[in-house]
């Protein structure tokens, strides 16, 4: 269909013209995989009339405060909330964060902010997750084990203490969540937590079942 521009339908005999447009989305560079053999060469060719490149939010600094803005207005809009604002040191926070889930984790990270700042009029680094403070801390670990401060096994399970807990911060302490958003079983993330020093926090409920031999 995409080179003759018809397609017969199953179990039809007569061929149908159509007149389409194909628009297709990729975060994958195609170039490198078509010479890898990893993507077909002669679907490459078909679909790869008009290139556009989309930069990621990363690569976008200027684009950033903007649209955290922009976010934070919608759901004031939405919720027909008083004005809020960021705080600079918030604003410091999400500018040089690395966006890694571009505008989509964006949106859901302005969302979060928004709930935990009720009845405040300005959004500070303590209403954003951790995450956002991860690239920083990760810089300072780096920088203390090279200048023999940490030692590298000390740096790595302080790094990963802090994504696990961001991860159980995120899904309210919930394992069974946590463990999917981490792309890891919930035996291994129990047991990371236990080798780790990470319990959960004691408010008397415990809304997962015990976890039951394999």
């Amino acid at each position: 269909m995409l080179q003759e521009r018809e397609f017969t339908r199953v179990g039809g005999v007569q061929s149908i013209k159509v007149d389409v447009r194909i628009v297709a989305a990729t975060n994958k560079n195609l170039d490198e995989m078509v010479r890898k053999n990893q993507f077909r060469e002669d679907l490459y060719y078909r679909i790869n009339v008009i290139a556009l490149y989309l930069p990621p939010l990363r690569e976008r600094g200027e684009d950033i405060a903007l649209l955290a803005k922009h976010f934070l207005a919608k759901r004031i809009e939405e919720e027909k909330r008083p004005p809020q604002e960021f705080t600079k040191s918030s604003l410091e926070l999400i500018s040089h964060y690395p966006w890694p889930g571009n505008v989509r984790e964006m949106e859901n990270i302005i969302e979060q902010a928004f709930i935990w700042s009720k009845g405040s009029d300005v959004i500070t680094p303590e209403h954003l997750p951790n995450i956002l403070r991860t690239d920083t801390r990760s810089t300072s670990l780096r920088d203390d084990t090279l200048a023999g401060r940490l030692s590298l096994e000390k740096a790595v399970m302080e790094f990963e203490r802090e994504i696990i807990l961001d991860a159980l911060k995120r899904t309210t302490y919930v394992q069974t969540h946590a463990a999917a958003m981490l792309g890891i079983s919930r035996r291994m993330l129990k047991y990371r937590m236990d080798t780790l020093g990470i319990s959960r926090p004691d408010n008397g409920v415990n809304p997962e079942p015990p976890l039951t031999q394999e």
